[in-house]
């Protein structure tokens, strides 16, 4: 049941994702150009303020760095949180469960030349050739 619920909230985790990554990034670097653009004699505006002159523009410059040196690690932070949330829904799987799930589903397709299957006590092999 997890793991049906775990791919119903894929879509809406991922949107989430995107959204998050996108915001920093543009955080970082929308910020970060903004004197360049300027200069250049293009003009921006932040809310109802017009930013027009360069020394209006290098306001932004000292914010722009700090999301530049906290950004990537919020993108990480929030790998972390994604990783945790995965785990929680699909819960951890042991090796043993698998490398049998995994030998099985290669000897149902026919691929798999000497796969182990487990029994209580050791591995037996099984040959299944295609």
């Amino acid at each position: 049941m997890e793991r049906v619920a775990f791919l119903l909230l894929g879509l809406p985790t991922g949107i989430l994702d995107f959204t998050i990554a996108v915001t920093i990034i543009a955080l970082v670097l929308g910020r970060l150009v903004q004197p360049i653009l300027v200069a250049s004699g293009l003009e921006s505006s932040f809310g109802s303020w017009t930013i027009d002159t360069f020394g209006e523009s290098l306001i932004w410059l000292p914010i722009s760095i700090l999301f530049l040196l906290v950004g990537p690690r919020l993108l990480v932070a929030w790998g972390g949180v994604s990783a945790r949330f995965a785990t929680a829904m699909l819960a951890i799987v042991e090796p043993a469960e698998l490398k049998r799930a995994v030998g099985d589903v290669l000897a149902r397709v026919g691929r798999a030349d000497a796969s182990r299957s487990w029994t209580s006590s050791s591995y037996v092999w099984v040959g299944v050739r295609s």
